[in-house]
């Protein structure tokens, strides 16, 4: 008898992921801390927010431009329909707790472990992401190819184009940029967040209980950004 074996070689490899700032009323940030809750939002609800900073009417709309080997498509799209959405900043400033009219924040220690905390106690989750915002003004651009731009351009020639050959194609172009790209004007935001993808249209919003959530979090205020700020100042020699 012959017994092979596959020794497979493992790579010691760690992701560090940013330490965030979720900044909010004091009361809401004392409630999270002793219960759990936590409100999660939407992308239809970042539009309604009258405020400069919170408010963007443009979340969750692209332009795509995806370009084949003789074929261009053109889409203009909305995503996040069935997401909901949490924000916070990697920039821990007096000026950034100032922005958002509050001198207080959950400080998200570790993002993924938080992120999977509330995947489990969300109702019909479906998947998630989490990852830094990019600031871009124009569309989103990439090139398509494969078999699925193969059906669409027979389709198109055809005048008609199945739902799911044209939602392959958009995929394609779209993948996750859709969910991460904002305006330029937001920039000093520095805004990091979750989605979490359900099976359903989401509402405005929705509050969850997350105890579990809490040990990856931490207390933080403005006057520990003025101390943190300072501490970070680099050291001055002599010739610098």
């Amino acid at each position: 008898m012959t017994i092979t074996c596959h020794v497979q070689k493992v790579i010691p490899w760690t992701v560090v992921t940013p330490v965030v700032y979720r900044i909010m009323a004091s009361e809401y940030v004392e409630e999270f801390f002793a219960t759990g809750r936590l409100r999660l939002s939407s992308f239809a609800k970042f539009a309604q927010h009258s405020d400069e900073e919170r408010g963007d009417p443009g979340e969750g709309k692209n332009v795509l431009f995806g370009t084949g080997k003789d074929q261009t498509v053109v889409a203009v799209t909305g995503h996040g329909f069935w997401a909901y959405v949490l924000c916070g900043t990697s920039s821990c400033t007096q000026t950034m707790f100032d922005a958002f009219g509050s001198q207080d924040a959950i400080r998200i220690d570790k993002t993924l472990e938080f992120g999977l905390a509330v995947a489990e106690k969300l109702p019909g989750y479906r998947s998630g992401l989490e990852g830094a915002c990019v600031y871009s003004a124009g569309p989103i651009e990439r090139s398509i190819d494969g078999p699925g731009l193969e059906k669409f351009k027979g389709q198109m020639a055809e005048k008609q184009i199945g739902f799911d050959v044209l939602a392959g194609v958009v995929g394609q172009i779209a993948q996750t940029d859709v969910y991460f790209r904002k305006s330029p004007s937001y920039a000093h935001q520095v805004e990091y967040r979750w989605i979490w993808n359900t099976d359903c249209r989401v509402v405005d919003h929705i509050d969850i209980t997350v105890p579990e959530a809490r040990q990856f979090c931490s207390r933080a205020t403005a006057a520990d950004a003025s101390r943190w700020s300072k501490a970070a100042d680099p050291v001055q020699t002599p010739g610098s």
